[in-house]
């Protein structure tokens, strides 16, 4: 293979992943986006007026964002603190 090419190319990799990475891309992003591709499935005997319906009533929120968000709020709002190196002194004493 060329440089070129090989510059040019995509990655294998890239393109087994790149329509489960867009789904995620697509959850994470919500809003208009997320209807419009059609995410939602028909449940098993489900008519399609019943499936516009749904639709029309599913909230269209972000939840994956907000959730990463809520996490990550509670992960960096106050300083880290550890008992664990008193726990290893513990430990330590411990197996002498």
């Amino acid at each position: 293979m060329s440089k070129r090419a090989e510059l040019e190319g995509v990655h294998r990799l890239y393109r087994a992943n790149c329509a489960e990475w867009e789904f995620f891309r697509t959850a994470y992003l919500g809003g208009r986006e997320w209807e419009e591709a059609s995410l939602l499935y028909r449940y098993l005997n489900e008519t399609a007026p019943q499936l516009a319906e749904r639709l029309k009533q599913t909230p269209m929120e972000n939840h994956c964002k907000s959730v990463v968000h809520t996490y990550s709020g509670f992960i960096w709002q106050v300083p880290l603190r550890s008992g664990v190196s008193g726990l290893w002194r513990g430990i330590g004493r411990r197996w002498r």
